[in-house]
């Protein structure tokens, strides 16, 4: 995640970026890296999207503190049997348990692949690109 938020930083300062409207998605480990980096750098994603995404625990356990008020909608198939549906279910019981805008789907019919039923719903572009952060 260092090397990921350095090159955010440099593009950042290099291009004209709205800052309001910088959005974090990733699937598989991608999904983990999205939950270490949301955690880490709260202040930088108007929302965040993790598919199929392995927990950490040190994510959980600040999970109310840093995630709570980032718009959050979480994926994951109920048949992966590479990423366990408990880690998805785990840090959404979590923000639930925090009052966090948090959505969660699970694809009753999709394996560890749940992106691509993920990424091929215009809702979730249409839910994404409708976040802001606040000025």
């Amino acid at each position: 995640t260092k090397a990921v938020y350095a090159l955010l930083e440099n593009i950042i300062k290099n291009y004209n970026v709205d800052k309001s409207r910088i959005y974090l998605t990733g699937l598989s480990m991608g999904g983990w890296g999205s939950w270490k980096l949301a955690d880490e750098h709260p202040e930088l994603f108007a929302d965040v999207a993790p598919v199929c995404g392995p927990m950490n625990r040190p994510t959980l356990d600040r999970a109310c503190v840093h995630l709570k008020d980032k718009p959050i909608w979480i994926f994951n198939g109920a048949l992966d049997d590479i990423v366990p549906l408990e880690n998805s279910t785990t840090l959404y019981k979590k923000l639930k348990s925090c009052d966090a805008n948090v959505h969660y789907t699970i694809f009753e019919n999709d394996n560890h692949n749940s992106w691509d039923s993920t990424y091929s719903d215009p809702k979730l572009y249409e839910w994404m690109f409708a976040q802001k952060l606040a000025n």
